[in-house]
């Protein structure tokens, strides 16, 4: 049996055309609808299906969660879903997914200690965009205290599960060059592997920028802070 649905209203006025589908106890249709889910468009993958039954839609839960940043797992000895959601956090004027970021230190004994670190948020494009002064000053503006750091210890960087970027730059401002009449900022990208950056330069106060990109969406995000090598 077919059936002709007008009209839906889903976040939206939708019109689609789809098969009705009967079972012991109520009757169904499928819905193939795409998500955008973060900013990111995703389809529903094979196995996974979606339902309209009284103009309320039925989603897999495990396909939202798993690309919400959220693990989903059944209890089976008590008959439950459990929803563990990780930690997201998103720029209030691109809506881009923003890294959590953490000092790392080793004590003497082998324990680790870890502080998150403060961003200021830089130029970026994701649902909108965003345009700044020079990264070099914003930590002046804002009068950024330092994070005191020591040599040799290490920096996180993770995004959220499922909004990795294609690629991470660690760049550290070394001063000003000057192109025409123009003085412009200058950096030099630091060694980061997986998202991990070791402190290696001498002692003192360093400008440091994380730049982020999702070459196939063609998005951005940048962010500043300040350490202090001791």
């Amino acid at each position: 049996m077919k059936k002709f649905i007008l009209g839906l209203v889903l976040g939206g006025l939708l019109s689609i055309s789809t098969a009705a589908y009967a079972t012991n106890s109520l009757e169904v249709l499928l819905f193939p609808v795409h998500f955008l889910i973060n900013g990111q468009s995703k389809q529903v993958t094979n196995g996974y299906t979606v339902f309209n039954y009284n103009g309320n839609a039925y989603v897999p839960i495990r396909f939202i969660a798993e690309n919400m940043a959220a693990e989903v797992v059944y209890d089976e000895a008590y008959n439950r879903v459990r929803i563990q959601q990780s930690t997201a956090k998103f720029d209030e004027l691109t809506l881009a997914p923003s890294p959590l970021v953490t000092y790392e230190k080793k004590s003497k004994n082998g324990g680790l200690w870890k502080q998150e670190v403060p961003l200021l948020q830089g130029s970026g494009c994701w649902m909108g965009c965003a345009d700044f002064i020079p990264l070099a000053d914003l930590a002046k503006v804002f009068d950024y205290q330092p994070i005191p750091v020591l040599q040799k210890s290490s920096l996180v960087i993770q995004y959220p599960k499922g909004m990795e970027p294609d690629s991470i730059k660690v760049l550290k401002l070394v001063g000003n060059e000057k192109e025409e009449n123009l003085v412009r900022n200058k950096y030099e990208e630091l060694n980061s592997e997986k998202g991990r950056l070791v402190f290696t330069d001498e002692p003192g106060i360093y400008t440091l920028v994380i730049r982020s990109t999702w070459d196939q969406l063609e998005r951005s995000a940048s962010y500043v802070f300040v350490v202090e090598i001791k």
